[in-house]
């Protein structure tokens, strides 16, 4: 009875070790980068979603789920959207903030961003307020992915930057 219980719980042991350190390797990713020259960002996992913005090599994004063949990403609007798996890679990423001055900067043209956005928005749905809202998180995801882009920092950071900025 006694040589019984010590490979059942080896083997338990095993296990317990596999899920802790390697977090079983066919799990959701947390984060993925971009591995073409471009990427479509959708608004739904299909080719014939509405295309959001072009995400760009070397781009990297907080995973919020995935499909067969699709990744949910995290956005600016606190939308989810979509990318194409065969675009992108598993990666691992650490949170880092560029200098204060630069947070500074990339904070005021976000507002001016947001500004744009809902601005555009009214123009071309004055009186649907659904397909205003939409329209504006669209745009909101469009800009602040241009505006990172503009400033060679990756999209995780956004919450941190913010939350610096009010801070202080």
């Amino acid at each position: 009875m006694k040589d019984i219980k010590i490979p059942i719980f080896f083997i338990f042991l095993v296990f317990i070790l596999n899920v802790i350190f390697f977090n079983f390797s066919f799990a959701t990713p947390q984060f993925i980068e971009i591995i073409e020259k471009k990427a479509n960002i959708r608004i739904g996992p299909s080719n014939s979603e509405t295309i959001i913005v072009q995400a760009k090599k070397g781009d990297i994004f907080e995973v919020k789920g995935e499909t067969e063949k699709w990744y949910k990403i995290n956005m600016f609007s606190g939308e989810y959207r979509y990318v194409n798996k065969s675009m992108v890679i598993p990666t691992i990423y650490t949170i880092s903030l560029p200098p204060t001055s630069i947070c500074q900067n990339v904070f005021h043209l976000l507002e001016e961003a947001e500004d744009r956005a809902l601005e555009e928005a009214n123009k071309k749905y004055p009186t649907d307020i659904y397909k205003n809202i939409d329209y504006e998180r669209l745009l909101i995801d469009k800009y602040k992915l241009i505006i990172f882009h503009n400033f060679n920092i990756q999209p995780p950071i956004y919450i941190k930057l913010i939350v610096k900025i009010i801070e202080g």
